[in-house]
């Protein structure tokens, strides 16, 4: 796919970083505390090791929230969704050198509100993909284009890289979930006419699941499994 568009609530492309430690040569285990309100995210450190780093998201604004880590082109490195207010929740990544930003979304609607985090050190080494996997969405499916993904087996240690057209009349995403039911990597809300990309290395094995989870969208049928062995 071409001219790819680059948003957030255009998020695209995703280049996902989290899970490259190996690659980092450090592991600071450094903490972020982050406080999210109804206009700001307050970051208590703009400057970390490159590392695995855990960021400790507090949501003080009046509606439930989420925080995004976001690398250099905007892509999600790791997030967490679905935070009440006045609770606590941890965002666990493992980054390289580099600019990033820790984006707050009151509401969970919206273009949320970011600060820069100067990661320093050693850069990660780029995930190339060993594969690609394209796919349209229109209402309410999934239709990939030649191997489907539903019921596909991945192997663990697989790099891939998945491309969405959105066709349909509402947007839509592509989100993917680790084993025990955790975010690993999203196309995010994509516009109808609008494509966007992300790229999800496969470490564990297990069950996945792929799903839109805009609205009603999984209950009518955009939602899958595959394996990784």
């Amino acid at each position: 796919m071409k001219n790819t568009t680059r948003i957030f609530t255009r998020f695209a492309p995703m280049a996902l970083l989290a899970l490259l430690g190996a690659c980092s040569g450090e592991s600071s285990g450094e903490s972020i505390a982050v406080t999210g309100t109804n206009t700001a995210c307050e970051l208590d450190t703009n400057t970390v090791v490159a590392g695995t780093i855990k960021v400790k998201f507090t949501n003080k604004a009046d509606q439930i929230s989420e925080i995004y880590l976001l690398d250099s082109e905007q892509g999600v490195v790791s997030e967490v969704e679905n935070v009440p207010t006045g609770a606590t929740r941890t965002l666990n990544a493992t980054v390289g050198a580099g600019s990033y930003t820790v984006l707050c979304k009151p509401g969970q609607e919206g273009d949320g509100f970011g600060e820069t985090l100067t990661v320093t050190g050693k850069a990660a080494a780029a995930a190339k993909p060993t594969k690609t996997i394209e796919m349209t969405t229109t209402e309410h499916r999934f239709e990939f284009i030649g191997n489907p993904v539903e019921g596909a087996t991945f192997e663990a240690g697989e790099v891939v890289r998945f491309e969405l057209s959105n066709e349909g009349a509402e947007k839509h995403e592509f989100e993917v979930l680790l084993p025990n039911g955790e975010p690993l990597g999203e196309i995010g809300p994509t516009e109808p006419g609008k494509e966007g990309a992300v790229t999800m290395t496969f470490t564990e094995k297990g069950t996945y699941t792929f799903l839109c989870d805009i609205e009603d969208h999984k209950a009518m049928g955009m939602v899958g499994t595959f394996e990784v062995a």
